[in-house]
Protein backbone atom coordinates (compact mmCIF):
# COMPACT_ATOMS: atom_id res chain seq x y z
CA UNK A 1 0.00 0.00 0.00
CA UNK A 2 1.37 3.40 -0.97
CA UNK A 3 2.16 5.88 1.80
CA UNK A 4 -0.42 8.45 0.61
CA UNK A 5 -3.20 5.84 0.63
CA UNK A 6 -2.19 4.58 4.06
CA UNK A 7 -2.19 8.13 5.44
CA UNK A 8 -5.72 8.70 4.16
CA UNK A 9 -6.98 5.43 5.59
CA UNK A 10 -5.44 6.13 9.02
CA UNK A 11 -6.86 9.66 9.16
CA UNK A 12 -10.32 8.39 8.23
CA UNK A 13 -10.17 5.66 10.88
CA UNK A 14 -9.16 8.25 13.50
CA UNK A 15 -12.06 10.53 12.53
CA UNK A 16 -14.50 7.63 12.84
CA UNK A 17 -13.90 7.46 16.59
CA UNK A 18 -13.84 11.18 17.34
CA UNK A 19 -16.60 12.66 19.48
CA UNK A 20 -18.73 15.17 17.58
CA UNK A 21 -20.88 16.20 20.55
CA UNK A 22 -22.33 15.05 23.87
CA UNK A 23 -26.03 14.26 23.66
CA UNK A 24 -26.69 13.42 27.32
CA UNK A 25 -24.58 13.73 30.48
CA UNK A 26 -25.15 12.40 33.99
CA UNK A 27 -22.90 12.22 37.02
CA UNK A 28 -22.78 10.15 40.20
CA UNK A 29 -20.30 9.58 42.99
CA UNK A 30 -17.55 7.15 41.97
CA UNK A 31 -16.63 6.25 45.55
CA UNK A 32 -18.43 4.99 48.63
CA UNK A 33 -18.95 7.32 51.62
CA UNK A 34 -15.76 7.50 53.66
CA UNK A 35 -13.53 6.29 50.82
CA UNK A 36 -12.08 9.66 49.84
CA UNK A 37 -11.51 12.91 51.70
CA UNK A 38 -8.99 14.97 49.74
CA UNK A 39 -11.23 15.23 46.67
CA UNK A 40 -14.68 14.64 45.29
CA UNK A 41 -14.64 11.83 42.72
CA UNK A 42 -17.48 11.62 40.19
CA UNK A 43 -18.21 9.22 37.36
CA UNK A 44 -19.46 11.10 34.31
CA UNK A 45 -21.70 9.02 32.01
CA UNK A 46 -22.04 10.52 28.55
CA UNK A 47 -24.04 9.54 25.50
CA UNK A 48 -21.99 10.90 22.60
CA UNK A 49 -22.32 11.30 18.85
CA UNK A 50 -19.21 10.29 16.91
CA UNK A 51 -18.10 11.89 13.65
CA UNK A 52 -19.03 8.60 11.96
CA UNK A 53 -22.67 9.15 13.01
CA UNK A 54 -22.68 6.37 15.61
CA UNK A 55 -24.07 7.04 19.10
CA UNK A 56 -22.19 5.36 21.95
CA UNK A 57 -21.86 5.59 25.73
CA UNK A 58 -18.61 6.74 27.34
CA UNK A 59 -17.59 7.25 30.96
CA UNK A 60 -14.99 9.50 32.57
CA UNK A 61 -13.75 10.21 36.08
CA UNK A 62 -13.89 13.80 37.34
CA UNK A 63 -11.87 14.70 40.43
CA UNK A 64 -12.44 18.00 42.20
CA UNK A 65 -10.44 19.31 45.09
CA UNK A 66 -11.98 19.84 48.53
CA UNK A 67 -10.95 22.34 51.25
CA UNK A 68 -9.25 19.46 53.06
CA UNK A 69 -7.33 18.61 49.91
CA UNK A 70 -4.96 21.52 50.52
CA UNK A 71 -6.76 24.04 48.27
CA UNK A 72 -5.14 22.62 45.15
CA UNK A 73 -1.78 21.63 46.66
CA UNK A 74 -2.40 17.91 46.22
CA UNK A 75 -3.88 18.45 42.76
CA UNK A 76 -0.80 20.42 41.78
CA UNK A 77 1.41 17.50 42.83
CA UNK A 78 -0.74 14.93 41.02
CA UNK A 79 -1.04 17.00 37.84
CA UNK A 80 2.73 17.40 37.82
CA UNK A 81 3.14 13.61 37.96
CA UNK A 82 0.72 13.06 35.08
CA UNK A 83 2.25 15.72 32.85
CA UNK A 84 5.95 15.50 33.69
CA UNK A 85 6.42 11.87 34.72
CA UNK A 86 3.74 9.48 33.49
CA UNK A 87 3.72 10.97 29.99
CA UNK A 88 7.49 10.47 29.81
CA UNK A 89 7.11 6.91 31.08
CA UNK A 90 4.71 6.28 28.19
CA UNK A 91 7.27 7.64 25.72
CA UNK A 92 9.93 5.42 27.28
CA UNK A 93 7.76 2.32 26.90
CA UNK A 94 7.09 3.23 23.26
CA UNK A 95 10.81 3.72 22.65
CA UNK A 96 11.57 0.20 23.86
CA UNK A 97 8.59 -1.45 22.19
CA UNK A 98 7.01 -2.33 25.52
CA UNK A 99 3.49 -3.46 24.59
CA UNK A 100 2.28 -4.01 28.15
CA UNK A 101 -0.50 -1.74 29.35
CA UNK A 102 0.63 1.40 31.20
CA UNK A 103 0.59 1.38 35.00
CA UNK A 104 -1.63 4.47 35.23
CA UNK A 105 -4.76 5.96 33.70
CA UNK A 106 -4.82 8.75 31.13
CA UNK A 107 -5.20 12.39 32.14
CA UNK A 108 -7.62 13.88 29.62
CA UNK A 109 -7.87 17.45 30.89
CA UNK A 110 -7.20 19.50 34.01
CA UNK A 111 -8.12 22.92 35.37
CA UNK A 112 -5.15 24.20 37.40
CA UNK A 113 -5.48 23.15 40.14
CA UNK A 114 -9.08 22.41 40.99
CA UNK A 115 -10.22 19.54 38.79
CA UNK A 116 -8.96 16.66 36.68
CA UNK A 117 -10.78 14.66 34.00
CA UNK A 118 -9.40 11.12 33.85
CA UNK A 119 -9.87 7.93 31.93
CA UNK A 120 -12.40 5.65 33.64
CA UNK A 121 -10.52 2.42 34.31
CA UNK A 122 -13.70 0.63 35.30
CA UNK A 123 -14.87 1.08 31.73
CA UNK A 124 -11.76 -0.82 30.61
CA UNK A 125 -12.44 -3.76 32.91
CA UNK A 126 -10.36 -2.73 35.95
CA UNK A 127 -11.66 -3.27 39.46
CA UNK A 128 -10.67 -2.54 43.04
CA UNK A 129 -10.24 -5.31 45.58
CA UNK A 130 -12.35 -4.72 48.69
CA UNK A 131 -10.03 -2.93 51.13
CA UNK A 132 -11.84 -4.56 54.04
CA UNK A 133 -10.64 -7.97 52.83
CA UNK A 134 -7.17 -7.03 51.58
CA UNK A 135 -5.08 -8.59 48.84
CA UNK A 136 -4.30 -12.29 48.61
CA UNK A 137 -0.93 -13.59 47.42
CA UNK A 138 -1.82 -13.65 43.71
CA UNK A 139 -2.95 -10.01 43.73
CA UNK A 140 -0.04 -9.06 45.96
CA UNK A 141 2.59 -10.47 43.61
CA UNK A 142 0.93 -8.86 40.59
CA UNK A 143 0.84 -5.45 42.28
CA UNK A 144 4.32 -5.52 43.82
CA UNK A 145 5.88 -6.51 40.49
CA UNK A 146 4.06 -3.58 38.87
CA UNK A 147 5.49 -1.34 41.59
CA UNK A 148 8.98 -2.61 40.76
CA UNK A 149 8.46 -1.64 37.13
CA UNK A 150 7.11 1.79 38.08
CA UNK A 151 10.19 2.49 40.20
CA UNK A 152 12.49 1.26 37.41
CA UNK A 153 10.86 3.55 34.84
CA UNK A 154 11.22 6.50 37.21
CA UNK A 155 14.90 5.71 37.81
CA UNK A 156 15.64 5.53 34.09
CA UNK A 157 13.98 8.92 33.52
CA UNK A 158 16.02 10.33 36.39
CA UNK A 159 19.24 8.98 34.88
CA UNK A 160 18.38 10.60 31.56
CA UNK A 161 17.73 13.94 33.24
CA UNK A 162 14.17 14.02 31.93
CA UNK A 163 12.69 14.42 35.40
CA UNK A 164 14.51 16.05 38.29
CA UNK A 165 14.29 14.41 41.68
CA UNK A 166 15.17 17.79 43.22
CA UNK A 167 11.55 18.71 42.55
CA UNK A 168 10.26 16.14 45.06
CA UNK A 169 10.52 16.17 48.83
CA UNK A 170 11.44 13.20 51.05
CA UNK A 171 8.68 11.05 52.53
CA UNK A 172 6.35 13.23 54.64
CA UNK A 173 6.24 10.68 57.48
CA UNK A 174 9.49 12.20 58.78
CA UNK A 175 7.90 15.63 59.29
CA UNK A 176 7.44 16.26 63.02
CA UNK A 177 4.34 18.38 62.37
CA UNK A 178 2.72 15.49 60.49
CA UNK A 179 3.75 13.07 63.24
CA UNK A 180 2.24 15.25 65.98
CA UNK A 181 -1.02 15.91 64.11
CA UNK A 182 -1.63 12.54 62.50
CA UNK A 183 0.69 9.63 63.26
CA UNK A 184 1.28 9.90 66.98
CA UNK A 185 -2.42 10.35 67.95
CA UNK A 186 -3.20 7.18 65.96
CA UNK A 187 -0.52 5.29 67.89
CA UNK A 188 -1.93 6.54 71.19
CA UNK A 189 -5.37 5.32 70.13
CA UNK A 190 -3.82 1.93 69.35
CA UNK A 191 -2.31 1.75 72.82
CA UNK A 192 -5.62 2.62 74.47
CA UNK A 193 -7.33 0.02 72.31
CA UNK A 194 -5.09 -2.95 73.12
CA UNK A 195 -5.23 -2.19 76.85
CA UNK A 196 -8.92 -3.11 76.54
CA UNK A 197 -7.92 -6.61 75.39
CA UNK A 198 -7.12 -7.60 78.94
CA UNK A 199 -4.43 -7.13 81.62
CA UNK A 200 -2.07 -9.49 79.80
CA UNK A 201 -1.70 -6.81 77.08
CA UNK A 202 -0.70 -4.01 79.46
CA UNK A 203 2.97 -4.93 79.17
CA UNK A 204 2.84 -4.84 75.35
CA UNK A 205 1.03 -1.50 75.44
CA UNK A 206 3.66 -0.08 77.81
CA UNK A 207 6.50 -1.14 75.52
CA UNK A 208 4.85 0.56 72.56
CA UNK A 209 4.09 3.77 74.45
CA UNK A 210 6.86 6.24 73.65
CA UNK A 211 6.79 9.99 74.08
CA UNK A 212 6.31 11.84 70.81
CA UNK A 213 9.99 12.80 70.82
CA UNK A 214 11.06 9.19 71.39
CA UNK A 215 8.67 7.98 68.73
CA UNK A 216 10.00 10.45 66.19
CA UNK A 217 13.66 9.74 66.95
CA UNK A 218 13.48 5.94 67.06
CA UNK A 219 10.61 5.07 64.72
CA UNK A 220 10.39 7.89 62.15
CA UNK A 221 14.02 8.96 61.73
CA UNK A 222 15.10 5.55 60.32
CA UNK A 223 13.00 6.44 57.25
CA UNK A 224 15.69 8.93 56.27
CA UNK A 225 17.64 7.68 53.29
CA UNK A 226 21.27 6.81 53.85
CA UNK A 227 24.03 7.65 51.41
CA UNK A 228 24.24 4.06 50.20
CA UNK A 229 20.47 3.66 49.71
CA UNK A 230 18.96 3.26 46.25
CA UNK A 231 16.51 6.16 45.84
CA UNK A 232 13.60 6.72 43.44
CA UNK A 233 10.46 8.73 42.88
CA UNK A 234 7.81 6.98 44.96
CA UNK A 235 4.07 6.76 44.28
CA UNK A 236 3.60 7.91 47.89
CA UNK A 237 0.23 6.33 48.70
CA UNK A 238 0.53 2.82 47.32
CA UNK A 239 -2.22 0.77 48.93
CA UNK A 240 -5.17 -1.33 47.79
CA UNK A 241 -7.63 1.55 47.34
CA UNK A 242 -5.24 3.09 44.80
CA UNK A 243 -4.57 -0.12 42.85
CA UNK A 244 -6.92 -1.56 40.23
CA UNK A 245 -6.72 -4.97 38.56
CA UNK A 246 -7.89 -6.40 35.25
CA UNK A 247 -8.74 -10.10 35.06
CA UNK A 248 -8.65 -12.89 32.50
CA UNK A 249 -11.55 -15.29 31.87
CA UNK A 250 -10.45 -17.39 34.85
CA UNK A 251 -10.62 -14.29 37.08
CA UNK A 252 -6.85 -14.22 37.54
CA UNK A 253 -5.38 -10.68 37.75
CA UNK A 254 -3.33 -9.98 34.63
CA UNK A 255 -2.82 -6.22 34.66
CA UNK A 256 -2.43 -3.45 37.24
CA UNK A 257 -3.07 0.29 37.25
CA UNK A 258 -2.12 2.79 39.97
CA UNK A 259 -4.18 5.89 40.70
CA UNK A 260 -3.99 8.91 43.07
CA UNK A 261 -0.49 10.31 42.65
CA UNK A 262 -1.03 13.09 45.20
CA UNK A 263 1.83 12.27 47.57
CA UNK A 264 4.95 11.70 45.42
CA UNK A 265 8.25 11.72 47.27
CA UNK A 266 11.89 11.03 46.53
CA UNK A 267 13.05 8.40 48.99
CA UNK A 268 13.91 4.73 49.25
CA UNK A 269 11.52 2.73 47.04
CA UNK A 270 11.06 0.43 50.02
CA UNK A 271 8.90 3.08 51.64
CA UNK A 272 6.38 2.38 48.86
CA UNK A 273 6.96 -1.36 49.24
CA UNK A 274 6.46 -1.33 53.01
CA UNK A 275 3.39 0.89 52.71
CA UNK A 276 1.92 -1.56 50.22
CA UNK A 277 2.74 -4.72 52.20
CA UNK A 278 1.43 -3.55 55.55
CA UNK A 279 -1.60 -1.53 54.47
CA UNK A 280 -2.82 -3.61 51.50
CA UNK A 281 -2.08 -7.28 52.12
CA UNK A 282 -4.13 -9.68 54.18
CA UNK A 283 -2.11 -9.85 57.45
CA UNK A 284 -1.67 -13.62 57.50
CA UNK A 285 -0.64 -13.66 53.81
CA UNK A 286 1.91 -10.90 54.37
CA UNK A 287 3.44 -12.67 57.36
CA UNK A 288 3.59 -16.04 55.63
CA UNK A 289 4.83 -14.78 52.23
CA UNK A 290 6.86 -11.71 53.26
CA UNK A 291 10.14 -12.88 51.70
CA UNK A 292 8.46 -14.09 48.52
CA UNK A 293 6.74 -10.76 47.97
CA UNK A 294 9.94 -8.78 48.49
CA UNK A 295 11.90 -11.11 46.21
CA UNK A 296 9.29 -10.60 43.47
CA UNK A 297 9.60 -6.84 43.87
CA UNK A 298 13.38 -6.97 43.62
CA UNK A 299 13.34 -9.23 40.57
CA UNK A 300 10.89 -6.94 38.78
CA UNK A 301 12.88 -3.82 39.66
CA UNK A 302 16.19 -5.27 38.46
CA UNK A 303 14.79 -6.89 35.30
CA UNK A 304 13.11 -3.64 34.24
CA UNK A 305 16.22 -1.58 34.97
CA UNK A 306 18.06 -3.99 32.67
CA UNK A 307 15.32 -3.89 30.03
CA UNK A 308 15.51 -0.09 29.86
CA UNK A 309 19.34 0.02 29.83
CA UNK A 310 19.81 1.68 33.22
CA UNK A 311 23.54 2.08 33.84
CA UNK A 312 23.62 3.20 37.47
CA UNK A 313 24.04 1.19 40.68
CA UNK A 314 21.35 -1.32 41.62
CA UNK A 315 20.33 -2.62 45.03
CA UNK A 316 21.08 -6.25 45.85
CA UNK A 317 18.46 -8.42 47.48
CA UNK A 318 20.49 -8.12 50.71
CA UNK A 319 20.32 -4.32 50.41
CA UNK A 320 16.55 -4.54 50.06
CA UNK A 321 16.08 -6.72 53.13
CA UNK A 322 18.45 -4.50 55.13
CA UNK A 323 16.44 -1.35 54.43
CA UNK A 324 13.13 -3.16 54.95
CA UNK A 325 14.32 -4.23 58.38
CA UNK A 326 15.45 -0.68 59.19
CA UNK A 327 12.09 0.93 58.36
CA UNK A 328 9.76 -1.91 59.37
CA UNK A 329 9.15 -0.57 62.87
CA UNK A 330 7.53 2.57 61.49
CA UNK A 331 5.25 0.65 59.15
CA UNK A 332 4.24 -1.84 61.81
CA UNK A 333 3.13 1.06 64.02
CA UNK A 334 1.23 2.63 61.11
CA UNK A 335 -0.37 -0.68 60.12
CA UNK A 336 -1.43 -1.54 63.66
CA UNK A 337 -2.86 1.94 64.18
CA UNK A 338 -4.76 2.15 60.90
CA UNK A 339 -5.78 -1.43 60.13
CA UNK A 340 -9.09 -1.21 62.06
CA UNK A 341 -9.98 2.01 60.20
CA UNK A 342 -9.12 0.47 56.83
CA UNK A 343 -11.27 -2.60 57.43
CA UNK A 344 -14.31 -0.75 58.79
CA UNK A 345 -17.48 -0.41 56.76
CA UNK A 346 -17.24 2.80 54.67
CA UNK A 347 -20.15 4.37 56.54
CA UNK A 348 -18.29 3.85 59.83
CA UNK A 349 -15.01 5.37 58.66
CA UNK A 350 -14.16 8.45 60.75
CA UNK A 351 -13.96 11.89 59.24
CA UNK A 352 -10.22 12.17 58.68
CA UNK A 353 -10.43 15.92 58.20
CA UNK A 354 -11.56 16.17 61.84
CA UNK A 355 -8.62 14.03 62.97
CA UNK A 356 -6.14 16.32 61.24
CA UNK A 357 -7.93 19.53 62.22
CA UNK A 358 -7.96 18.59 65.92
CA UNK A 359 -4.51 17.01 65.99
CA UNK A 360 -6.04 13.63 66.76
CA UNK A 361 -7.96 14.86 69.81
CA UNK A 362 -11.20 13.95 68.01
CA UNK A 363 -12.06 11.33 65.43
CA UNK A 364 -10.37 8.24 66.89
CA UNK A 365 -12.05 5.69 69.14
CA UNK A 366 -10.27 2.91 71.02
CA UNK A 367 -13.34 0.64 70.89
CA UNK A 368 -12.57 -0.14 67.27
CA UNK A 369 -9.88 -2.58 68.42
CA UNK A 370 -12.53 -4.80 69.99
CA UNK A 371 -14.56 -5.21 66.79
CA UNK A 372 -14.44 -7.36 63.67
CA UNK A 373 -11.75 -9.81 64.74
CA UNK A 374 -9.14 -7.05 64.87
CA UNK A 375 -7.37 -8.56 67.87
CA UNK A 376 -6.79 -11.93 66.19
CA UNK A 377 -5.39 -10.28 63.05
CA UNK A 378 -3.15 -7.74 64.81
CA UNK A 379 -1.86 -9.79 67.77
CA UNK A 380 1.12 -11.52 66.03
CA UNK A 381 2.39 -8.25 64.58
CA UNK A 382 1.95 -6.37 67.86
CA UNK A 383 3.97 -8.97 69.76
CA UNK A 384 6.71 -8.67 67.15
CA UNK A 385 6.52 -4.86 67.26
CA UNK A 386 6.89 -4.89 71.06
CA UNK A 387 10.10 -6.89 70.66
CA UNK A 388 11.42 -4.44 68.05
CA UNK A 389 10.58 -1.53 70.34
CA UNK A 390 12.67 -3.16 73.05
CA UNK A 391 15.71 -2.81 70.77
CA UNK A 392 15.89 0.94 71.46
CA UNK A 393 14.43 0.96 74.98
CA UNK A 394 17.96 0.81 76.36
CA UNK A 395 18.66 4.12 74.61
CA UNK A 396 15.45 5.95 75.42
CA UNK A 397 13.22 5.26 78.42
CA UNK A 398 9.67 4.18 77.66
CA UNK A 399 6.91 6.31 79.10
CA UNK A 400 3.90 4.33 80.32
CA UNK A 401 0.59 5.97 79.52
CA UNK A 402 -1.37 7.01 82.57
Amino acid sequence: MEREILEGVVRHAAREGRVEKIIELAEASATEPGENFTSTVLRMRAKVLLESGRVINKTYILKRTTPFGGHGHLFHAETKIYINVLKQMSYLMDEYGDTEEPLWCQLIHHEPYTSMLLEDLQGKGYKLVNRRIGLDLVHGIQAIRALGKFHALAKVLEERGIISMKDYKPYHGMDMNVVRAWTYPAVQNLIRGIRNWGPEWNDVAAKLDLSVEEFFENVCKPLEVEKSDFKVLNHGDCWSNNILFKYDWRLNPVSVRFIDFQYPNYSSPLIDVSHFLYISMQPSVRRHSYNKLIENYHESLISNLTKYDYEGPRPSIDDVFRVMDRISCFWMYIYASWYPLITEEPKETPDLSIIVKTGGKEGYRAEIYEEGGVKEKLAPDLLDLAQKTLCFMSITPVRCMQ
